[in-house]
C-alpha cells in the first residue's frame, strides 16, 4: 500500500489543492464524496484504497481532466495497491499497461496553470449561476485586472442597474468580487483564472450559467465559429478526442489575455464543446457516465 496515495497527493497539489482538506471541502465535502473526511485522510495516508466508484469521483473533482499519461500512471500504481504484491501485479497488470504519450511542453502548462487558478467552491458556483446578471458580472470582472463601474457592467450586460448591484453584492458575500470604490468593483482573483467543480454535485449549477452564458452570447455578442459532425467512434477514440480538446483548452488558457486591461481588441469569447451519444445499436442507450 502507498503507491496510490503517494500519486495521488502529489496530483492534488499539482491541481492547486494543497491540503487535503481544501481538495474535499471546496469540492463539496460529504454532498460530493461517498466517504466521510476522516476516511479521505485515511486514503491520502496510505490507509486505505477507494472503490472503482469512488476513484471515479476523485478524478473528476482533481478538476485536470483527461490527462492521460498522468491518470495511467494513477491507476497502475491503484493496480499495484490492488495487487498488494509486486509478482502479482506484473503477472496480472503490467502485460496490459499502455504507453500513453504526452508531450513535456502540454504536461508543463497543465501544471503551471494550476498556480494561477482559483479553485471555484459549489455554494460560489451556486451564486455565481443565480441569476443572468450574476453570471454576467462575473464573467467581465473575472477575466480583467481593472474595476468597473455599475452603470459599466450593467451597460455591457444590457440589464437594469438594481439587478446588477443585486448581483456584485451577491458575489461580494462569497468573495468573488469585491468594491474598491463608491461605485466600482473587481474581481478578487485579478489576473488569476477561476476553475470550476467539475462533480456531478455541481452539474445542474454548471447547466445553468452556460444558459446565462449563452443568453448572453445570443442577445450581446456574435458566433464567430461553429461546427457540427455525428460519427461512430469507440470509446478508445472518445477518451483521445476528450484528451484533445482539453489540450488545446489548456494551450488557450497559457496564452490568454487576462492581464490585459479590457478594450474592443479583447471581448470576452464563450467557447463551447460537448460530445453527445445520440444513438446507441441495439439494446438500452448507454448512459452518459
Amino acid at each position: 500500500m502507498g503507491h496510490f496515495s503517494s500519486s495521488f497527493s502529489k496530483l492534488r497539489a499539482l491541481a492547486g489543492f494543497k491540503t487535503a482538506y481544501s481538495y474535499y471541502h471546496l469540492n463539496g465535502g460529504r454532498r460530493v464524496f461517498p466517504f466521510t473526511y476522516v476516511h479521505y485522510l485515511k486514503i491520502e495516508r496510505g490507509g486505505s484504497l477507494p472503490t472503482p466508484r469512488a476513484l471515479t469521483v476523485l478524478l473528476d473533482n482533481l478538476r485536470r481532466g483527461h490527462a492521460p499519461a498522468e491518470r495511467r500512471r494513477l491507476v497502475e500504481d491503484y493496480l499495484r495497491d490492488l495487487a498488494g504484491d509486486a509478482e502479482i501485479y506484473d503477472r496480472l497488470f503490467a502485460p496490459l499497461s499502455i504507453p500513453t504519450s504526452e508531450s513535456a511542453q502540454t504536461l508543463a502548462v497543465r501544471n503551471l496553470s494550476a498556480h494561477f487558478c482559483i479553485q471555484v467552491t459549489i455554494p460560489q458556483l451556486r451564486t455565481i449561476a443565480a441569476s443572468r446578471e450574476a453570471t454576467g458580472a462575473f464573467t467581465l470582472l473575472a477575466g480583467i485586472p481593472n474595476s468597473l463601474t455599475l452603470k459599466e457592467i450593467s451597460g455591457m450586460l444590457g440589464t437594469d442597474e438594481k439587478q446588477c448591484l443585486t448581483a456584485l453584492r451577491a458575489l461580494r458575500g462569497r468573495r468573488l468580487v469585491r468594491s474598491t470604490g463608491k461605485d466600482s468593483w473587481q474581481s478578487r482573483g485579478s489576473g488569476m483564472h477561476y476553475q470550476l467543480p467539475k462533480s456531478e454535485a455541481a452539474s445542474g449549477l454548471l447547466e445553468k450559467m452556460y444558459e446565462h452564458r449563452r443568453a448572453l452570447a445570443r442577445e450581446r455578442g456574435s458566433e464567430y465559429y461553429s461546427s457540427q459532425m455525428t460519427l461512430r467512434l469507440d470509446i478508445s477514440a472518445v477518451q483521445n478526442a476528450v484528451a484533445e480538446f482539453e489540450r488545446v483548452y489548456a494551450s488557450i488558457l497559457a496564452s490568454n489575455q487576462e492581464l490585459a486591461a479590457p478594450g474592443p481588441e479583447t471581448p470576452v469569447c464563450m467557447i463551447e464543446t460537448r460530445m453527445w451519444r445520440v444513438l446507441t445499436f441495439g439494446g438500452s442507450p448507454c448512459p452518459s457516465r
